[in-house]
């Protein structure tokens, strides 16, 4: 965003999975948050939409940095990712309020770190859709 790299300089290839690429955040600089605002933000946003079917961009917490605010602008859809047993209960309000306020766009709040195969009641998904929907 700095202007020092082009696009095909940053973009790292991963071995593991062939089709997903990687821009990493690169080292902290002081005025991250205006690089945001600059227009390099959107031409390189414009750049990757035109190569990739998706793009995931991973912000810092909002309630801790609000350049997560700044990026929303540009996203289609929001995930708000909830841990189990490690978000704090008492960020509730502070979620329900982001999506009152419609300060995320089509905001979707992903919860995980559930124990494998649980819907968070014990209820095992996976033996319900192999018992309809066996596989032939």
């Amino acid at each position: 965003l700095n202007g020092k790299y082009r696009k095909e300089e940053i973009i790292q290839n991963t071995k593991l999975y062939p089709n997903l690429d990687i821009i990493a955040s690169g080292a902290f600089i002081d005025n991250f948050s205006e690089l945001l605002d600059n227009a390099s933000f959107q031409n390189l946003l414009d750049e990757l939409r035109m190569e990739y079917d998706h793009i995931l961009i991973d912000t810092p917490p909002l309630h801790e940095i609000n350049d997560a605010y700044i990026i929303a602008g540009f996203c289609d859809v929001t995930l708000f990712i909830v841990r189990c047993n490690y978000t704090s209960k008492s960020l509730l309000p502070f979620i329900q309020k982001l999506y009152n306020d419609e300060k995320l766009p089509k905001m979707n709040i992903v919860f995980n770190g559930l124990t494998e195969g649980r819907d968070g009641e014990g209820y095992k998904y996976e033996n319900y859709y192999q018992n309809k929907f066996p596989v032939t």
